[in-house]
């Protein structure tokens, strides 16, 4: 899963007054969002970590409550390098990741008025777009059984779309295990489709497999995100179409987020030819034979509409077509923003 990175300022520098031995001076800017982007208000604490053998090794921890915006860390050694990182919390006792380290060289000499006041400013970036794994396929002319041995490696929390699609109608399509239905209904063209998702566990079965009421034609879609959503992972609710004999099959248009993930799904009532071609910048194209179908995907960087997706196959008859898209993941939900950015500062213009 991808994050927002380096969205906080914390401003943590020595005060232009004494240090003690064995201590530091900090303070800091408090936090204002959370790292879904709406305004943090029930910030609770800070953590403020430190360790004195090691770069990233923290030993002890003080917490600092809301709205203090200052501590002193005592009970340090007279000598020796001292290692610094904070992490702030929230009312639910949700915290943000850790800062950047900093460093105090211990019974280094300070002056008064001699502090540089260095101030870390962040760059919020963005969601990082949805990455695409792999995909698979399987169809068959008879059988009772859709069922896909995808090939691919598959990490934790990663998102598995399954599409089934069935030549005949009110067929109860049942879930794979694991998987949640997002969508099962029938079409115009005497079909049945089902589309699927499961956020994916450690490790992964080799194979899917579904079951329906008749041996009739299937062909069963296995696609694989990461960076997707993993607590809704349907973001828009899946839109059907179908039309008369055409060799065109449109699924409509539908409004995506950025950085979200489209997929169409184009059918056709037949078990011969193929389809071809997607436009719109869909690409991924997987296609089966035995039952002529398709699913392409396309990354969106900007938000909006995706316009009409037009899957071209070899034959010219009636078809069905679907649109869905897949949320991005959130960057932790509503947490503190992190890391925190802290930086400890000292005399003659320079770092500690």
């Amino acid at each position: 899963m991808e994050y927002k990175l380096l969205v906080l300022l914390l401003i943590a520098l020595l005060t232009s007054s004494f240090s003690e031995a064995g201590e530091a001076n900090l303070s800091w800017t408090p936090p204002t969002l959370n790292d879904d982007g709406s305004l943090l208000t029930d910030l609770a604490s800070y953590e403020i970590w430190h360790g004195c053998s090691q770069s990233g090794s923290y030993t002890d921890v003080e917490v600092i409550l809301a709205p203090a915006s200052t501590h002193i860390a005592s009970g340090l050694p007279d000598i020796g390098t001292c290692y610094f990182a904070a992490k702030a919390t929230n009312s639910a006792g949700v915290s943000s990741v850790f800062s950047n380290e900093s460093s105090k060289l211990m019974g280094a000499l300070e002056l008064p008025g001699i502090v540089d006041d260095t101030t870390i400013t962040w760059a919020e970036s963005q969601d990082m777009p949805a990455t695409f794994v792999g995909s698979n396929s399987a169809s068959s002319s008879t059988g009772t059984v859709p069922s896909v041995t995808h090939g691919l490696t598959i990490l934790e929390n990663d998102v598995v779309v399954a599409v089934i699609y069935v030549n005949n109608s009110n067929e109860n399509i049942t879930l794979i295990s694991g998987f949640t239905e997002d969508y099962q209904a029938n079409t115009s063209q005497t079909a049945t489709i089902s589309v699927q998702t499961k956020v994916a566990g450690a490790p992964e079965p080799a194979s899917y497999s579904s079951s329906k009421d008749t041996s009739t034609r299937w062909a069963m879609y296995i696609l694989v995100f990461r960076g997707v959503n993993t607590t809704t992972p349907i973001d828009v609710t899946t839109v059907a179409d179908s039309g008369p004999s055409s060799n065109s099959v449109v699924s409509p248009s539908i409004i995506v987020a950025a950085n979200a993930v489209g997929i169409a799904v184009a059918t056709q009532d037949t078990g011969s030819g193929s389809m071809d071609s997607v436009d719109n910048g869909y690409t991924g194209l997987i296609t089966e034979p035995n039952q002529i179908s398709g699913v392409s995907y396309r990354i969106f960087t900007t938000g909006g509409a995706t316009g009409d997706v037009i899957t071209t196959s070899s034959l010219s008859i009636g078809w069905d077509a679907l649109h869905l898209s897949l949320a991005v993941a959130a960057a932790g939900g509503a947490n503190p923003k992190g890391p925190l950015g802290m930086v400890l500062n000292g005399p003659f213009g320079g770092p500690l």
